[in-house]
């Protein structure tokens, strides 16, 4: 069949209505299930306008949201919500957490007038490794997950003694601790009381000591096994390869 310039325009035409269709339809998927749509303030045509619609996942998960918006349009709630304010400007959604999931990372929108931004989280589902759990040399216990693949303990370390039996010297005081030469440990603000729950801190030559900090079969996580952590939860290889707050590499 020969395409001629006006069925050309007849297609872009039809290609063009189909967006404007669908976009529609994604707008409107919200109130077709019982959402909620929250109007910012009262609307009319001639004043300037943008539309947020939040869609966190999956939907049988109705997960918590927190929208922070320009000149104080902000505003709260559960689940898939359509949104119409009349600031424009930058908008971002920070996402509750919720127990047995992986949190999504928040996300920004710059939106202008007529704008429609769909902020999407995507929840996944912390599962528990088959084997449950590890002890080390001293017999304490950690519950252990599978993240992206990798399996993790759930738990800090607070073994010690090194994987061979040999003890691993506790330095009790802030002087002991920065003039010591070997391995060694402390506890989390000098407070025995805090032991079981936040584990023990370990110094570098303990990190690094050939007797092996870690549990049988476990190893103390590279930089690359980091990244590949932070990577699955939501960085960017960019802010995975950076110095900063989110390694203290």
């Amino acid at each position: 069949m020969e395409v001629t310039q006006n069925s050309t325009r007849s297609l872009a035409c039809c290609l063009v209505t189909t967006a404007l269709v669908l976009v529609a339809a994604l707008i409107l998927s919200c109130s077709d299930n019982d959402h909620d749509i929250i109007t910012g303030t009262e609307d009319d045509d001639s004043t300037e306008h943008c539309v947020v619609v939040l869609m966190p996942g999956p939907d049988s998960l109705t997960a918590g949201w927190h929208l922070d918006g320009p000149a104080d349009n902000d505003s709260s709630g559960f689940g898939c919500d359509t949104i119409v304010f009349q600031a424009l400007g930058e908008y971002t959604v920070a996402w509750d957490s919720v127990p047995g999931w992986i949190t999504p990372t928040d996300s920004t929108h710059s939106l202008f007038d007529n704008d429609t931004a769909v902020l999407t989280g995507l929840y996944l589902p912390i599962e528990t490794d088959d084997l449950g759990i590890v002890v080390d040399i001293d017999n304490n216990e950690y519950p252990t997950v599978v993240i992206g693949g990798q399996t993790w303990m759930a738990a800090n370390l607070k073994v010690t003694h090194f994987r061979n039996g040999d003890p691993i010297p506790k330095l009790a005081s802030h002087s002991e601790w920065t003039s010591s030469t070997g391995p060694g440990y402390c506890n989390y603000n000098a407070s025995n009381a805090e032991w079981d729950e936040y584990g023990v801190l370990y110094n570098s030559r303990a990190v690094s000591d050939a007797r092996g900090l870690a549990p049988e079969g476990w190893h103390v996580p590279t930089d690359d096994e980091w990244k590949q952590l932070e990577m699955y939860l939501g960085m960017t290889r960019a802010e995975a390869d950076g110095y900063g707050l989110e390694g203290h590499r």
